[in-house]
């Protein structure tokens, strides 16, 4: 059995946002809040928008059929969403969301709300295509997910104190974005 695996991630403030003195959250202006006006905004805040607009304007944003790991998978992005690929998810998983590069590493994408900016809107869900192998059916029907959920968020934690350790900011796993599920009469697991 060959699986694709997406799971979200929380982002923290980018990396090129970290100076002196930084907004303490991105500005309204491009959140779903009220519009403000750019005489509004502290310089800093002007230089946030700026280099967010700029990022987000420099990521290859993908609908439709896309075609990742070589071939073998095939994804059906609708408009509602956007896909970048592996270079735009390294970068905004290590660069923006500053993360450890191991982070990135096996990452065919990432899929973001249409029209939102990974530098602002501080979500979105990692594509990642694992060739598992063989899980029989049995086996696949007895998966306690709640014990499996509880085992990552442990591991989690533990990843976290290294993350303090080197400087890098922590994380926290809340839950399934869906749970998952076996499909036993194609023989997939999706999770």
């Amino acid at each position: 059995l060959s699986s694709v695996i997406i799971i979200a991630l929380l982002a923290v403030t980018p990396a090129w946002a970290q100076q002196e003195a930084p907004p303490a959250t991105p500005p309204p202006s491009l959140t779903e809040s009220a519009p403000v006006e750019a005489a509004q905004l502290t310089p800093e805040e002007q230089e946030f928008l700026r280099q967010a607009a700029e990022f987000y304007e420099s990521l290859n944003r993908q609908t439709g059929i896309i075609t990742i790991a070589g071939g073998k998978v095939t994804l059906n992005v609708p408009e509602t969403h956007y896909f970048v690929g592996t270079e735009d998810a390294r970068r905004i998983i290590v660069d923006l969301w500053r993360n450890p590069p191991a982070s990135a590493e096996g990452v065919e994408g990432i899929i973001l709300l249409a029209n939102t900016n990974p530098a602002i809107d501080g979500w979105g869900a990692l594509v990642q295509y694992v060739a598992e192998g063989h899980v029989p059916d049995d086996e696949a029907n007895t998966i306690n997910y709640t014990e499996l959920l509880g085992s990552m968020q442990e591991g989690t934690e533990q990843e976290n104190t290294w993350r303090t350790e080197n400087n890098y900011p922590t994380i926290t796993l809340v839950g399934w974005a869906e749970t998952p599920s076996y499909d036993q009469a194609t023989h997939k697991l999706y999770w």
